[in-house]
């Protein structure tokens, strides 16, 4: 998708999970999936 390591898109990922932007879906390995969180604020 962009052109960038796999170590950066690692930490940029694990980034945006600790943020709560991201969820990682049930499974994993090669097939690992994320998804985005719907209501990280429901006050807006």
């Amino acid at each position: 998708m962009c052109k960038c390591s796999t170590d950066t898109a690692l930490r940029d990922i694990k980034d945006l999970e600790e943020k709560g932007i991201l969820v990682k879906e049930v499974g994993g390995g090669r097939s690992t999936q994320y998804v985005l969180k719907k209501n990280r604020n429901p006050s807006n």
